[in-house]
């Protein structure tokens, strides 16, 4: 489930025929995201009708991570946003 609380960034990408990985988990490193609880989800669609492949909250503390199939030349939106009240 996708809870849309907080405010966000969107990226988009072509799929490569491979698994993809999109993370805000920082191995070692200084980041302003480590006081930023943060979620990730992946889309596919249109503007208009996207649909949710995957969704990741907490998997390294309050950081995210997902990993996914993404189809070669399909296009993928990713929005990484803040949990709940997080901004």
């Amino acid at each position: 489930e996708v809870a849309f609380t907080s405010n966000g960034v969107w990226y988009k990408l072509k799929g490569t025929g491979s698994i993809l990985t999109a993370t805000t988990c920082l191995d070692g490193m200084i980041s302003d995201f480590q006081s930023f609880d943060t979620q990730i989800s992946v889309f596919t669609g249109s503007c208009n009708n996207l649909e949710c492949i995957t969704t990741n909250n907490q998997f390294c503390g309050d950081q995210s991570k997902v990993d996914w199939f993404a189809k070669s030349d399909q296009d993928y939106f990713i929005l990484v946003h803040g949990f709940q009240s997080s901004n």
